[in-house]
């Protein structure tokens, strides 16, 4: 939960612009963080073609036999759709235009488990085509390569860096709508952001993909021992990294040898991110960023993507019973899909679920976005509250 890489986009129809958060976080895991900075953000520089042996090849076509026979098995079955939890106004309005939300998830055949999912997509890094001119992408402090400024990073709790950058962007486009998604650690910062100033968002509509919703229970998940194995050690270390790398800045408000010797996100939080935020423990840090209490005050249409196999959110967590009575929030759960994953198809390497969704629910927002506007009317009739 304390720092990551959370890029934020900002995603344009002709002259129309949406702000995204994406690939962020630590508790809530690590966007594409998880496997980026856990097992390497970067691919092969360089390929070379080699002369193939008859036992490799031998080896290669058994392999690809066995990977048909998973994927004509999996073919088979009948997936249950997915969840979608909501007001009835905004489920009506996704069930028309974004028909992912309807359609039975058949994850990847080889890799249809939640860690694997989470692991694989890391490795895979599907570029899918997004079709929109304009994108804003909101790199937080100390990550991407720049030089950190100020003795903090950031965290799911803190908004302020969005709020401005959600200010510029509307100074240098006052008339063009704009759309947030956040994916993981960003996910939780644009709906405590959403939460936090209600109606003065300055949004037309919000998407949060994988979002932690409790990160007491994300800790504890990440400390099970293959998830520690996996995710919570390669996490910490690249948190580490990033203090180590800013360490001049930093070291005027904490003792950051104490810091470097944190080898889980929860002791990492414990360390830094609560006391340079302002916490007294990282108890208090966790409830402060949670984003699962605070729902009922987001007054901008907003999806949620998450899978009841995610090991950075389990199921228990999710608010799938308080979604039902929230107008402006809606919650898609899938059965599988781990960690911003969602990756289905034999190969996928052009992107699955969470492209598809995220495509679908921008264009109905940027060209239906008309049938939105009675939400906040639902709201008020509804008289939601706490």
């Amino acid at each position: 939960m304390a720092a990551g890489a959370t890029p934020a986009r900002l995603w344009a129809w002709p002259r129309r612009v949406g702000v995204a958060t994406s690939e962020g976080g630590a508790v809530g895991g690590a966007g594409a963080l998880p496997a980026a900075a856990a097992m390497g953000a970067e691919g092969p520089r360089s390929a070379a073609l080699l002369p193939v042996q008859p036992p490799l090849l031998l080896l290669l076509a058994a392999a690809a036999a066995l990977l048909g026979c998973l994927w004509a098995r999996s073919a088979r079955r009948s997936p249950q759709p997915p969840l979608l939890a909501g007001g009835p106004r905004l489920r009506s309005f996704l069930r028309r235009h974004c028909p992912a939300v309807g359609e039975p998830f058949r994850p990847t055949a080889w890799c249809c488990g939640g860690r694997l999912q989470t692991v694989s997509r890391a490795l895979l890094q599907s570029r899918p085509r997004v079709g929109y001119r304009r994108a804003v992408v909101l790199n937080n402090r100390g990550c991407r390569g720049e030089e950190l400024l100020t003795p903090r990073t950031f965290c799911a709790s803190n908004t302020e860096d969005l709020e401005t950058a959600i200010t510029h962007i509307h100074s240098r486009y006052p008339h063009a709508p704009l759309l947030a998604a956040g994916v993981s650690l960003g996910g939780m910062q644009v709906l405590n952001y959403l939460a936090r100033v209600g109606h003065a968002a300055g949004l037309v509509a919000a998407m949060a993909i994988s979002p932690s919703w409790d990160p007491m229970e994300t800790t504890a998940s990440l400390e099970q021992p293959l998830n520690t194995w996996l995710f919570n050690r390669r996490l910490a270390a690249g948190l580490r990294h990033l203090v180590r790398r800013h360490r001049a800045v930093i070291g005027d408000t904490v003792n950051v040898e104490h810091i470097l010797k944190a080898r889980t996100i929860r002791e990492f939080d414990e360390r830094y991110t609560a006391p340079a935020f302002g916490y007294g423990s990282c108890t208090e840090y966790y409830r402060a960023a949670s984003p699962s209490g605070s729902l009922h005050r987001i007054r901008v249409p907003t999806l949620c993507l998450n899978a009841a196999d995610d090991p950075f959110s389990p199921l228990h967590a999710i608010p799938v019973a308080a979604a039902w009575h929230l107008p402006h929030v809606a919650l898609l759960v899938t059965s599988r899909g781990g960690h911003i994953g969602f990756l289905e198809g034999l190969l996928p390497l052009h992107g699955g679920l969470m492209e598809r969704l995220f495509l679908q629910f921008v264009t109905a927002v940027f060209q239906h976005g008309d049938e939105l506007r009675g939400l906040q009317d639902e709201g008020a009739a509804q008289g939601v509250s706490a």
